[in-house]
């Protein structure tokens, strides 16, 4: 009887426990916009681990004309 009792008990801690954990997002981050794969497209498997992919990513300034007065100003120095 006891034994029974013991896991009903932690089964019902257990059960509380997950229920009262908030779900939230663990960064501030969101996902922007997304891009599908096109149709036509199809997958014929994984691509070799020795395979090397060359990207570039390029981000867009904002206030890019505080950023070039700053760096002007650091060349005249």
């Amino acid at each position: 009887m006891k034994f029974d009792l013991t896991i009903l008990l932690s089964a019902a801690i257990g059960a509380l426990t997950v229920a009262a954990t908030p779900i939230r997002s663990r960064t501030p981050y969101s996902v922007k916009e997304t891009h599908n794969v096109p149709r036509k497209w199809k997958n014929v498997g994984r691509a070799p681990g020795s395979h090397k992919l060359h990207l570039q990513i390029g981000l867009k300034q904002g206030k890019f004309d505080e950023l070039d007065k700053h760096l002007y100003e650091g060349k005249q120095r």
